[in-house]
């Protein structure tokens, strides 16, 4: 049986495509084959993220040179996730993952999409995902879930238990898988 990892924001498959007549792939991190066996803390790890340093501004993933089993969690934790390193008394904190890669040749004309594939993500407060390129520019994706609106949820208290913990160790049979993308234009990235 194939071990089927879902998680919450666990991306499956982040990759950056060149959209000028046919699609090419610049780089991807993972592989979408409904298994998180390639990422660092999976396929049940998640309570060592803040262990094993992961979530800080300061740590970053060199596409070609990091490893996926080292340096990619498979689980991005929320703001209300405590085993994130995250507390309501201290202040929210928000995780997140730096992706660094280097452009061989950069052609005048021709746009970018990230695309990143998730296999799960929190129901209960529902994330935002929120993408910066070279501090230049800044895309937000608001998840939605069905029966869920995130104008009406409520807010999280100081007492929050871990959320969807069994998608965290591969056990969730209500996965919702999504792909979303952004729209990077040529002129942001540089060589």
């Amino acid at each position: 049986m194939k071990n089927r990892n879902k998680i919450l924001l666990f991306i499956f498959s982040a990759f950056l495509m060149r959209c000028h007549h046919a699609p090419s792939r610049l780089f991807e991190i993972g592989k979408a084959d409904g298994s998180a066996d390639e990422f660092a803390l999976a396929p049940n790890g998640f309570a060592d993220f803040v262990q094993r340093d992961f979530g800080y501004e300061d740590r970053f993933f060199l596409v070609n040179y990091s490893k996926e089993k080292e340096n990619f969690p498979y689980a991005l934790p929320g703001p209300v996730d405590l085993w994130g390193g995250t507390f309501p008394w201290a202040g929210w904190r928000f995780n997140q993952v730096n992706i660094l890669f280097k452009l061989e040749e950069k052609k005048a004309d021709g746009d970018f999409t990230l695309v990143v594939k998730l296999s799960d993500y929190a129901k209960k407060f529902l994330p935002l995902m929120k993408v910066t390129v070279n501090d230049k520019l800044q895309m937000k994706k608001q998840l939605t879930a069905e029966g869920r609106d995130v104008k009406t949820q409520t807010l999280p208290t100081l007492r929050e238990k871990t959320v969807d913990s069994a998608a965290l160790v591969s056990q969730a049979a209500d996965a919702t898988p999504t792909t979303l993308e952004f729209q990077i234009p040529n002129d942001i990235l540089r060589k």
